[in-house]
């Protein structure tokens, strides 16, 4: 299948003092107490996923343009 890549969002979550990593071309998410730990495990989740949706003879999402934009505002 060669290499795939995705869109990860990653959000720091003050209150439980954590990183939460997202995917949303799988709608699945992780979290690690800094974003290089949430980024290893929101790979394994990606690699699980994929592995899953093979077994069960669905399609892997081959990209995820536009899963996230940035938008300046003024304030």
């Amino acid at each position: 299948m060669g290499k795939l890549s995705y869109g990860v969002v990653l959000e720091w979550d003050e209150a439980e003092r954590l990183v939460t990593a997202t995917v949303p071309a799988f709608a699945i998410s992780t979290y690690g107490s800094d974003r290089r730990e949430a980024l290893g495990k929101v790979r394994e989740a990606i690699l699980l996923t994929i592995d899953g949706l093979q077994a069960a003879g669905q399609p892997v999402p081959q990209r995820d343009e536009g899963a996230a934009e940035i938008l300046q505002v003024g304030v």
